[in-house]
């Protein structure tokens, strides 16, 4: 991650006052300093010395704790997990940077940096079969979910509207992972929430980031921004292969290739102030990328994207060999002192493109030349089979009032009876799984087994009218108007104005439901809750019979407003 002068990624001196010494005290480590990596080991004398001299990016230690995870260190990770989750706020969020000396925190936060902490926290769970952070994990995707807008990105931050590639392609990485975590450890209800988030996700980089024309494939910087950044081709040549576009990621690391690659670097001392350095000097030639592409960028060979670069083309089967010994070469420069890598072949600051680097041994580069040898899938985890994006709906009822968008969301103004499906006929076991915010009236459902006019079906309905949450029955057109199940929705529910993730699952002759991860319907046997409900509601004139097949899709009644945010479809998920 560049050091950037603006909002974004911004260097000490810019980032604002420094809060929370005291309400850090007691995270801070016995020797009266945060247990966090340093970003930078600056050289004395250097003009950014006492500006930079303590500072720890979170990023940094996070990026840190998932190398120490990936080299085996489980001590060295822990220690530094411990201390993250320590600094981390209650709501999720965690301070940009940290001065160690002092405890001091920059009150910044950008969704990157989350994803990040969470990212590492669950790579150290999974390799060392443990539960340990799995509280800080749900905590930084909960914060991370509040930042999801309708294209399924996630905002840069709470007080940005502008939306970074590398920072969902982190934040895709982490939910997916999470969600395995919670599956393996029995928590199925919960962890559709993230992979239905991840899924969402997956749908905006493909339709708002990513790029394919005449010059190859690309990734923008962020939704409107046409910057051409290194690591984000690197990583999303990993989120691709996550994807199974194995084809497509070839393509963005050929053209990384020709885009970014340097050659015959070198490193010189200067004593100028704009670009000092007095300490490290070699002939090279050094090669490895720069991290901008394009007129008027920064040319500096960048290592830690070239690490980056590194672990994409290995994880491609690409061959390495040339580029190994360069790096090599380079990390020798520093192995007889802090055994860091150098961030850069020379001092320079861009105000173009808000970014700084200099020539002093960084965490940051240490940590990709670990995670870019170890041949880890951190990047690029699939959702689980079947776990996918609904794109497309059949507006079956009240469709003048019904507003469908290809990331899947659905929006039903109006009044009177909308319905939409989805899905084949002849389906019967899935989960469906949607983010919905209620603004006004009566409720929103998730249809079931449905027909091809959703008049026989399953509903599980947020019903305000019952001010419960319900299990509806159908049969051509005709509702037993007593419900098969019903609950109370969780504490401190919110019927409006707040989004809360409904997810169904029906298997067999059983159903499930969950409310933002807590399980509120359970039904053994959906035969025999038919049968009571059926025996205790009035006006039926039709024989029911519980359906066995059919898609599944949305519904709203009377003068309800309501936005599906995103909808995914997957497997019967169990307990």
């Amino acid at each position: 991650m560049a050091r950037s002068i603006v909002a974004d990624t911004a260097t000490a001196a810019e980032m604002g006052p420094q809060t929370g010494v005291g309400a850090r005290l007691a995270a801070v480590a016995g020797n009266g300093q945060l247990a966090l990596v340093r970003s930078y080991e600056i050289p004395l004398g250097d003009p950014s010395y006492e500006r930079l001299l303590n500072w720890s990016w979170t990023y940094d230690s996070a990026v840190s704790a998932a190398a120490f995870v990936e080299s085996g260190n489980q001590e060295q990770a822990q220690q530094l997990l411990d201390q993250l989750t320590a600094l981390q706020n209650s709501d999720g969020s965690i301070d940009f940077a940290f001065d160690v000396a002092t405890g001091a925190g920059v009150p910044l936060y950008r969704s990157g940096t989350i994803a990040w902490l969470g990212l590492a926290a669950a790579d150290y769970d999974k390799a060392f079969k443990s539960t340990r952070y799995v509280s800080t994990e749900k905590l930084a995707a909960n914060y991370l979910l509040s930042l999801q807008g309708a294209s399924g990105l996630i905002a840069g931050g709470p007080e940005v509207k502008w939306v970074s590639s590398q920072h969902n392609m982190i934040a895709y990485a982490f939910l997916v992972r999470l969600g395995s975590e919670l599956v393996g450890a029995g928590e199925s209800k919960g962890a559709v929430v993230y992979q239905a988030a991840a899924a969402q996700i997956a749908a905006g980089i493909d339709r708002y980031l990513f790029v394919q024309d005449t010059t190859g494939a690309w990734f923008r910087e962020g939704v409107e921004d046409n910057v051409q950044s290194l690591d984000v081709q690197a990583l999303g040549a990993m989120f691709l292969q996550g994807q199974g576009e194995t084809e497509l990621g070839k393509l963005v690391l050929t053209r990384a290739q020709s885009s970014f690659a340097l050659s015959a670097s070198s490193i010189s001392l200067s004593s100028a102030l704009g670009s000092y350095n007095m300490t490290y000097a070699a002939p090279g030639p050094f090669s490895g990328y720069e991290p901008y592409a394009g007129s008027g960028v920064p040319e500096v060979l960048w290592f830690e994207g070239t690490a980056e670069m590194r672990m994409a083309n290995a994880a491609y089967g690409l061959s390495t060999t040339a580029l190994d010994a360069s790096m090599a070469q380079w990390e020798a420069l520093t192995a007889s002192s802090s055994g860091a890598p150098l961030q850069s072949n020379q001092t320079i600051t861009s105000p173009a493109y808000g970014v700084e680097y200099h020539v002093w041994p960084a965490a940051a580069a240490a940590a990709w030349v670990i995670l870019a040898q170890s041949k880890t899938s951190l990047l690029a985890d699939p959702l689980p089979a079947g776990t996918t994006l609904i794109p497309a709906w059949t507006k079956v009822r009240g469709g003048n009032y019904i507003a469908t968008v290809p990331e899947g969301s659905v929006e039903m103004t109006g009044s009177g009876e909308r319905r939409v499906l989805a899905g084949p006929a002849t389906a019967s076991n899935y989960t469906i799984t949607t983010d919905a915010t209620l603004y006004s009236g009566d409720g929103y459902g998730i249809w079931l087994r449905a027909n091809s006019e959703a008049s026989t079906a399953y509903c599980v309905q947020v019903d305000h009218g019952f001010s419960q949450i319900i299990l509806r029955e159908r049969q051509n057109e005709q509702e037993l108007s007593t419900p098969l199940a019903r609950a109370n929705p969780p504490a401190g529910f919110v019927w409006y104005g707040q989004p809360h993730v409904l997810s169904v699952t029906i298997n067999g002759n059983a159903l499930t439901a969950t409310i933002d991860g807590t399980q509120i319907l359970n039904v053994p046997s959906l035969t025999e809750a038919s049968i009571f409900a059926t025996a205790h509601s009035t006006g039926l004139t039709v024989p029911i019979l519980p359906p066995l097949a059919g898609s599944y899709g949305l519904r709203a009644w009377n003068l309800a407003l309501v936005r599906f945010q995103q909808v995914t479809a997957g497997p019967a998920i169990g307990p």
